[in-house]
C-alpha cells in the first residue's frame, strides 16, 4: 500500500470527511519536521510516546503516527475543510517562535527556486517582495527572509506558483498596512507565552492566548463556527486595530510602540467601550504617551470589581512604554483600592464601585 493511501486511511479512520481529507493529506504529504515543540505537545496531549518520533523505520511512520494524531484532534480536524482554512492552520503552526512544525528541506528549496524563478525575475523585485510578503502575511521589508520562505513553502502546499504569483501582484503594498501587521504578530507571539492555554479560575474564563470565552463566541458568531481560538485572537486583534484607526482620531499617528501598548491593553478591555473614555481619546488625540495608559489604570475591574492580577496586566502595558519611569509593584487593599507604585511612592490610586473582586487575593504584587 502506497504511503498516500496510508495516511489517507489514517484521517478517514479518524473521522475526516472526504474535503478534510484531502487537505490532510496534501499536508502530510508534504513532509513537515516537527520542532521540540512539537515533542513537548506529544507529551502534554498524551499522543503517543515521544521517542517515536526519531525511529527511522517503516520510512518514519512512528514521526507520521504521531503527526496525524496531532492533526486530527477533534479540535484541529475543522482545519481541514478548505486549502483556505489548512493554509491558515498550517501558518499557525509553522510561522514564529513557537512553531511545532516546519518545511522540509525539499519544501524550502521549492521555496527558494520561486524566490530566484519568478521574484528575481520580476521588473522590480523588491516591489514584488513587499507585495509578496503583505499577501503571505510576514513583516515586510522587501527581503524574503526565513519566515517568508516558509510562509511560501505553506502556499505551495495547497497551490500553485502561479497562483502564488497571480495573488502577489494583485496585492497593494502600504507602510501603515506593515506597521498593523506586525504590532499584531508580535502580539499575537507574545500572548502565546504569557496567556498560554488560558485559564478557568479568573473572574473571566480564558483559552488559547487569553481570549475571554464570551468574545470566543462573538467571534465565531462573526467569522464563523469554525475559527479557532488561534485564528480568533489574531482577527480580534486585527478588528481593534481597524476600530481605533477608523473612529479614534490620532491612533493612526502614535508611535508603533505606543499603538502595540494599546492593542495589549484594549486585548482584555472592552475596545469599543474604551472609544468612550474621555481621559484616553484626549490623550491620544494630544499624542501624550503617559496619560494614554495613565487613563487606563482605573480599569483592571471585572463587573465593577478590582482584580490584582489585571492592574498588574495593566502596569505591564504602562512599563512597555514608559521605560523611563516604571510602575515598580501593584498594591490591592481589601475595600478594593488599587495603588501602583513607583519605588515607594503612590503613582496613581483608585477605588472601584463594587470593592475587591472576590477572585482576587488583597496584597501587594511586584511588577
Amino acid at each position: 500500500m502506497s504511503n498516500i493511501n496510508i495516511v489517507s486511511g489514517m484521517g478517514a479512520d479518524r473521522g475526516l470527511d472526504e474535503g478534510q481529507n484531502t487537505n490532510f493529506v496534501r499536508v502530510m504529504g508534504a513532509g513537515y519536521e516537527p520542532t521540540d515543540n512539537f515533542r513537548k505537545e506529544v507529551v502534554s496531549k498524551k499522543l503517543g510516546r515521544p521517542e517515536m518520533l526519531d525511529y527511522e523505520s517503516g520510512n518514519g511512520f512512528g514521526k507520521q503516527y504521531l503527526m496525524s494524531k496531532y492533526f486530527t484532534q477533534e479540535e484541529n480536524k475543522k482545519q481541514f475543510a478548505t486549502p483556505e482554512t489548512t493554509l491558515k492552520y498550517l501558518n499557525s503552526v509553522t510561522l514564529g517562535k513557537n512553531a511545532v512544525f516546519v518545511p522540509n528541506k525539499d519544501r524550502l528549496q521549492q521555496a527558494d527556486d520561486f524566490l530566484v524563478n519568478v521574484v528575481d525575475k520580476q521588473k522590480d523585485p523588491t516591489d514584488f517582495s513587499f507585495q509578496l510578503q503583505t499577501f503571505l502575511g510576514v513583516p515586510a521589508n522587501g527581503v524574503v527572509g526565513p519566515e517568508g520562505a516558509k510562509a511560501i513553502a505553506n502556499y505551495l502546499t495547497l497551490y500553485s506558483e502561479e497562483e502564488l504569483t497571480k495573488k502577489a501582484l494583485a496585492t497593494k503594498y502600504s507602510p501603515e498596512a506593515e506597521v498593523k501587521n506586525k504590532i499584531i504578530t508580535e502580539l499575537y507571539e507574545e500572548f502565546a507565552i504569557v496567556e498560554g492555554d488560558g485559564d478557568t479560575t479568573g473572574a473571566a474564563p480564558t483559552g488559547k492566548r487569553g481570549l475571554t470565552t464570551a468574545i470566543y463566541d462573538a467571534m465565531k458568531k462573526k467569522y464563523g463556527a469554525n475559527i479557532t481560538e488561534e485564528q480568533a485572537s489574531k482577527q480580534y486583534l486585527t478588528d481593534i486595530h481597524d476600530s481605533f484607526n477608523k473612529n479614534l482620531v490620532g491612533f493612526d499617528k502614535l508611535d508603533e510602540k505606543i499603538q502595540k501598548g494599546v492593542l495589549d491593553a484594549a486585548y482584555n478591555l472592552d475596545y469599543q467601550q474604551m472609544l468612550k473614555f474621555k481621559g484616553f481619546t484626549t490623550a491620544v488625540k494630544n499624542n501624550n504617551k503617559e496619560e494614554i495608559f495613565k487613563s487606563l489604570l482605573d480599569t483592571a475591574n471585572s463587573d465593577g470589581r478590582s482584580i490584582k492580577g489585571l492592574a498588574k496586566r495593566r502596569a505591564d502595558s504602562y512599563n512597555k512604554v514608559m521605560t523611563e519611569s516604571k510602575i515598580t509593584s501593584v498594591k490591592q487593599d481589601a475595600d478594593g483600592t488599587i495603588s501602583y507604585m513607583k519605588g515607594a511612592k503612590v503613582y496613581f490610586t483608585y477605588k472601584p464601585s463594587g470593592g475587591k473582586h472576590a477572585k482576587s487575593t488583597s496584597g501587594t504584587i511586584k511588577v
